[in-house]
């Protein structure tokens, strides 16, 4: 067997990568995309890896050798990966776009339009339910053994937000199995990596949800973290205009922020390569923010787009432990005119 070195090339400790040094070929394990399985050999007992580098796959070699552990692993099956595509509105994506190019196998799902959110008694951008959400994920194909590696557009901050949204939606319904690729399809793209076009090719499947709690904040603990009566402090991850009150969504009844809360942009965990930043990086721009808390964090935004980018760098990457996010976020909590707003 060929030294191995562990985590070359990574954006994170937890991602697991191994460069085989004498083959000159990178190991993803368990986050393999079926399509492209010439690209990237695959260890599928191991489905830990929450990014994907395309950096690591980019810079492997393409001969294998016969009979090496390297040809071994690219022939194994790995039809448990699902590779979903999410571009919409917000990078100048759309199926019109996906049809034009996208990784091969993937199937396109417009996070905007595809059901990913909902409007639930006047407040837009709410987990949608998990009945609806168990079709929704079905009907795209996906059961519950797949491993499913988020596709972005790749554009900005915003747009990471999409990524971060679903991957949470993901977790909180008990799938553990998910990936983000990190960069998203212009990353890819950029790396010259393989892609095809042409539609959507779906095969309905059944997918059985076990919602988890632990990731999603509602309203009573919310509440009691702005009393500070739980432990947890609130993380506002809008841009700080917002969270001064100096600007307002349409969405939201009343400009400002919820008394208590501390300020982390989103956009500050975006590299300007729009890939998210490293652990260690996360962690210096917590300790700049002065967040502390004795149980753990809540984030919230205007609709909960913005607070999944700083729920999935806080909890995914950095692994700061209890953090969750408030989906219904400034929308929800201004829709009470009891609940009060100050100017951060």
């Amino acid at each position: 067997m060929p030294e191995i070195k562990k985590n070359i090339g990574c954006l994170c400790e937890n991602i697991a990568v191994c460069w085989l040094q004498e083959q000159g070929y990178f190991v993803f394990k368990g986050c393999q995309t079926q399509a492209a399985i010439d690209m990237i050999a695959v260890d599928p007992n191991t489905l830990e890896t929450i990014l994907i580098d395309v950096k690591s796959v980019s810079r492997r070699k393409t001969g294998k050798k016969k009979g090496s552990e390297i040809g071994r692993m690219a022939r194994i099956d790995n039809k448990k990966i699902f590779i979903l595509d999410i571009r919409n509105k917000i990078d100048n994506g759309s199926y019109e776009t996906f049809k034009l190019a996208h990784i091969p196998g993937s199937v396109h799902s417009d996070y905007l339009k595809g059901g990913w959110r909902a409007e639930i008694k006047g407040v837009v951008g709410q987990y949608p339910g998990t009945k609806h959400l168990e079709q929704l994920i079905g009907g795209l194909g996906i059961d519950n053994s797949k491993h499913v590696v988020i596709v972005y557009g790749g554009a900005n901050s915003t747009d990471f937000g999409s990524a971060a949204r679903i991957y949470w939606t993901f977790k909180t319904l008990g799938h553990q199995e998910v990936s983000i690729l990190n960069g998203g399809f212009n990353a890819w793209q950029k790396a010259g990596l393989k892609t095809e076009a042409g539609e959507n090719k779906i095969t309905p499947s059944k997918f059985v949800a076990k919602f988890d709690k632990k990731y999603l904040a509602d309203y009573k603990e919310v509440r009691d973290a702005r009393r500070d009566r739980n432990g947890y402090t609130l993380i506002d991850a809008r841009p700080v205009e917002f969270f001064k009150g100096e600007k307002k969504f349409a969405t939201i009844e009343r400009a400002g922020t919820i008394p208590t809360a501390k300020n982390l942009q989103e956009s500050a965990l975006i590299d300007t390569n729009s890939s998210i930043k490293s652990a260690d990086e996360i962690k210096q721009l917590v300790k700049a923010a002065d967040l502390k808390a004795k149980k753990g964090f809540v984030t919230f935004c205007n609709t909960g787009h913005w607070a999944a980018t700083v729920w999935f760098g806080l909890s995914e990457i950095a692994k700061v432990p209890n953090v969750k996010m408030y989906d219904g976020s400034m929308a929800h909590w201004t829709i009470n005119p009891k609940n009060e707003v100050i100017k951060g």
